[in-house]
């Protein structure tokens, strides 16, 4: 078209297909609100220990596709049944679906309290990521599955995630920086610096 520059038409073909990427997915803090809810109604309940929104979410990738939610319970039947009946999700393979008010997909899983800190852990991280975990597991002859970690047929309770790091000698991983594995060397050698927090701002920010 008349008046585009090379330039220009680079900018709008490269704006198109960004845009064509990110087909589906939300910005997380506008659709997060819905999840948050249901996470508070959760812990309401005298039946749940512990409930957080994990998967991407946790991670904070700018935009998310879905919502996880991971909750601890002591009776199962009672959590099956809030889900299904108070939540209106529906059961599909272990899991209970349904969509959040804001029109992303969502997905809750229940485990028992002493899987919490594990399945955490592992519902956090990138298939990438866990693959490396995984691998330093192996090379110290743990038995590792998405729902428990054994070492001499002996299945370890983690009682938080930091513990789950330390016992392979690593420094602690925040949920933010499991997205690469590459993040693992660092966590080897100690080098992981603290992350930004809100109290490190010192002035207004314009991005």
């Amino acid at each position: 078209m008349k008046g585009f520059s090379v330039k220009s038409q680079e900018l709008v073909l490269n704006s198109i297909e960004h845009k064509k990427a990110g087909r589906g997915r939300f910005n997380q803090e506008h659709s997060v609100q819905d999840c948050m809810a249901i996470v508070k109604t959760l812990k309401n309940q005298a039946f749940i220990e512990q409930a957080e929104i994990t998967g991407e979410y946790r991670r904070f990738t700018e935009t998310i596709k879905d919502f996880y939610i991971l909750a601890a319970t002591s009776n199962f039947m009672e959590a099956e049944k809030f889900a299904l009946n108070e939540l209106n999700l529906t059961l599909n393979q272990g899991l209970f679906i349904g969509k959040t008010n804001f029109g992303v997909d969502l997905a809750l899983e229940f485990c028992t309290a002493e899987d919490f800190f594990w399945r955490l852990n592992r519902s956090t991280g990138s298939a990438e990521f866990l693959n490396k975990l995984d691998f330093l597991f192996k090379e110290k002859n743990y038995i590792t599955s998405e729902q428990s970690c054994h070492f001499n047929d002996e299945k370890i309770i983690f009682k938080s995630e930091e513990d789950i790091y330390s016992e392979l000698g690593l420094q602690n991983i925040p949920p933010e920086l499991r997205e690469n594995p590459n993040v693992i060397d660092k966590a080897v050698k100690a080098e992981l610096k603290p992350l930004i927090e809100q109290s490190d701002l010192k002035g207004m920010l314009h991005v």
